[in-house]
């Protein structure tokens, strides 16, 4: 069971790395608590978008078109 775990852990640290790098909630600390909760539920819809993207777009065999994630997450916001 630890082998499991520790080889394949679901993709969980791959998620919050993609998560972290481009954090924009660590000012939001010092409001209600539950702007922070909601502000990561943000950042994990983000994340679990880009990845679905990302997946998408490697069926379709458009892997030259893909966007970085700075770049999904600027026409997510522009949009």
């Amino acid at each position: 069971m630890n082998d499991d775990y520790n080889n394949d852990m679901g993709h969980t640290d791959v998620a919050d790395q993609l998560r972290n790098s481009y954090k924009f909630d660590h000012w939001f600390r010092n409001f209600k608590w539950w702007w922070s909760i909601f502000l990561w539920g943000l950042g994990v819809l983000l994340v679990n978008a880009y990845i679905t993207y990302k997946k998408v777009q490697i069926e379709a065999g458009r892997e030259r078109f893909m966007l970085s994630q700075f770049e999904f997450r600027q026409s997510v916001a522009l949009a």
